[in-house]
């Protein structure tokens, strides 16, 4: 009986990041598309970028949030550093904060940005040859792909040297939005 009350937590917990995941994707896409809707190419291409250093900047988070020290974030509550607070939570949570930066952000980001390329495949496609449109469209995913994993990779080392200062980072900026308490 002592398991069940976790396995509902863990429940609760999948049914949340469902809902979480399927709130952002709609928001994401729905910018997106407002924004791609009659775009020109350079704006296209600017916000296919921008998804993707959003997805970036939150694997960082999540990287940093699992590696942080804890001890250096309590050393930080106990000199009653604002943001510190915020940040300690963010450690005690590291598994959530990471799936979600990482899996549900990052994962959404990933999507709507392959989506958002196909604008961009139009764009190319219809100034090209037909001969040359599937060569397009396989350039264009492989570019969005290497500027994904290769923007992740290039910034996950950074994440793991720069943990604690990023945790506590991210901690201040919530500590901004928590009127009363640092």
């Amino acid at each position: 009986m002592k398991n069940a009350g976790k396995s509902d937590k863990h429940v609760v917990w999948i049914i949340k990041i469902i809902v979480i995941t399927l709130l952002l994707s709609a928001v994401f896409s729905a910018l997106s598309e407002l924004v791609m809707t009659g775009a020109s190419l350079p704006a296209a291409i600017v916000t296919v970028v921008v998804i993707i250093l959003i997805g970036v900047f939150f694997d960082v988070i999540g990287v940093a949030v699992a590696a942080a020290d804890p001890a250096a974030i309590l050393a930080m509550c106990a000199k009653k550093i604002r943001g510190a607070r915020q940040a300690n939570v963010l450690i005690r949570n590291a598994d959530k904060v990471s799936s979600i930066c990482n899996d549900v952000i990052g994962d959404i980001c990933g999507i709507v940005s392959g989506a958002s390329a196909g604008v961009i495949d139009a764009f190319l496609i219809l100034n090209a040859k037909e001969s040359v449109a599937g060569l397009i469209t396989i350039a264009v995913s492989s570019v969005v792909a290497t500027l994904t994993v290769g923007g992740k990779a290039m910034c996950k080392r950074f994440a793991l040297k720069n943990a604690n200062k990023i945790v506590h980072a991210v901690g201040y900026g919530m500590s901004i939005f928590s009127p009363g308490k640092k």
